[in-house]
């Protein structure tokens, strides 16, 4: 396999390394813009995500050298504890359980929370090589892993194909490989030592990033977040990665109506960012008040949508059994309709009642019983439990 600078094979530990790192083919997916300017034209094509191939022997060593990598920066103390993105036994619903429990214990102290979503631009294909590097050195990994992660991540060429026409090779000089197994754990470890504020707290996700403050007053809380904000744009300026500000939100959760206008909102490079009434962290969508009323709307939706598609299988005329009907709605449409289970277990009846009907939608379609047929008929023949009881079962 020949390197960007032409060279031969390459040697790791007196042997001719067979894997084939640099020459990555990837083949551009390429993304309609979803921007509301108008400038932009219908199917122009705006941005792009190089997508690394490798053969399945070279994905069988990232795998070996992600299990060391995980070891190592275990051992060495450079594992970010809050974290929890492409980590063993971590994962969305773990992160947000925590961070609404947060906000949910400051609310029985009548405290308010100021919360930032902060989003990086372009953040895997902007990391910084020499950079992860020499963190690696200065927490002292072994050189000789080391070297083989540079090996790994310099000199690789791109190409793009757009229908039939394919680009000039060109290398890459920054990022890791999306779509690799390493890319991840080497982003994670590139930004283990993001900066800390006292007065906030983090939450972490791979790129994604959560920083809330809680105080009595939401001026304070936000100020805090504001404080902790300018010490990430520092660092980020220094380890060549950027804030993306159009996307970074702000979100003031109380329990009584907070007035916004009167805040000083949040600057974020040149851009000043106010309060909104929701946002969407990590797939749920949160109210102001904590409430969950526009993610159940919004599940419902995607929840019907599936049916929709799903309906030519679900009918009674399809020919599909009512196990495999039971089975379907379980594996496919129920985990869409019920992300973030442990969260919802919390949330009142009146709240859960749209999920509810609409899952003895499905059970009606995939029995094929009348609209009368009593809903604990329904839950004995597909011995499915209620919303209420399986979102329950998940703490």
């Amino acid at each position: 396999m020949r390197r960007a600078d032409g060279e031969g094979a390459r040697r790791v530990g007196g042997e001719e390394d067979p894997w084939e790192w640099d020459s990555v083919r990837s083949g551009a997916l390429w993304r309609y813009c979803g921007t509301t300017e108008r400038s932009d034209t219908k199917g122009r094509v705006t941005t792009g995500i190089k997508i690394s191939h490798l053969s399945a022997t070279s994905k069988i060593v990232e795998k070996v050298l992600m299990r060391r990598l995980n070891r190592i920066t275990k051992q060495l103390g450079m594992e970010k504890t809050t974290q929890a993105g492409f980590k063993k036994r971590y994962n969305t619903t773990i992160q947000l359980v925590r961070v609404i429990n947060d906000i949910i214990t400051e609310f029985n102290k009548s405290k308010t929370t100021a919360m930032t979503l902060i989003d990086l631009e372009k953040a895997f294909d902007s990391m910084w090589i020499n950079g992860l590097i020499k963190k690696m050195n200065d927490g002292g990994v072994d050189p000789n892993f080391t070297r083989l992660i540079h090996s790994y991540l310099s000199k690789r060429i791109i190409k793009a194909k757009v229908n039939s026409t394919i680009s000039t090779p060109r290398t890459i000089d920054s990022g890791v490989p999306q779509g690799s197994v390493l890319g991840p754990i080497l982003f994670n470890l590139y930004t283990h030592d993001i900066r800390d504020f006292q007065r906030t707290k983090t939450a972490l996700y791979a790129d994604d990033m959560a920083t809330y403050a809680h105080s009595y007053y939401a001026q304070a809380a936000l100020t805090q977040n504001q404080i902790h904000v300018r010490m990430l744009e520092k660092y980020y300026a220094r380890w060549k990665l950027k804030i993306n500000e159009s996307k970074t939100e702000t979100i003031i959760f109380a329990r009584k109506r907070t007035n916004t206008k009167l805040i000083t909102k949040l600057k974020v490079g040149d851009h000043t960012i106010a309060p909104k009434d929701t946002v969407k962290y990590l797939g749920l969508q949160l109210g102001a008040r904590l409430n969950l009323k526009r993610h159940i709307k919004m599940a419902t939706a995607r929840g019907n949508a599936a049916i929709r598609i799903l309906y030519p299988l679900l009918n009674r005329n399809s020919g599909m059994s009512q196990g495999n009907k039971t089975l379907l709605y379980k594996q496919v449409i129920r985990p869409i309709i019920t992300y973030g289970a442990p969260i919802l277990s919390h949330i009142s009846n009146y709240a859960l009642e749209p999920l509810e009907v609409l899952q003895n939608k499905c059970m009606r379609l995939a029995t094929g019983a009348s609209r009368y047929t009593r809903i604990t008929d329904l839950r004995e023949r597909t011995g499915l439990p209620s919303i209420r009881e399986h979102t329950t079962a998940t703490r």
